[in-house]
């Protein structure tokens, strides 16, 4: 099972509350995941290290709200 589809399942599964403290390459897979792109966009995402994203369940399906934040503009956001 590629990275992708199991990280997909780990967001069907978390639709509540959930922090990750992860590798960026789970937090690209989550991305591509949620903005349903293809698996090829995987490459194209730059996560920067010790950054937030932020993504959100709105009880239907998933957005993404941030992108490799700052953790000092993501404390003021959240």
């Amino acid at each position: 099972m590629k990275l992708i589809d199991r990280v997909g399942s780990w967001l069907d599964l978390s639709q509540d509350h959930a922090i990750a403290v992860t590798h960026p390459a789970v937090i690209r897979a989550a991305i591509v995941r949620v903005l349903n792109a293809p698996p090829q966009a995987f490459w194209r995402i730059d996560v920067a290290p010790l950054s937030l994203t932020d993504m959100r369940f709105n009880g239907r399906a998933w957005t993404l709200r941030c992108v490799a934040c700052p953790l000092s503009v993501a404390a003021v956001s959240l």
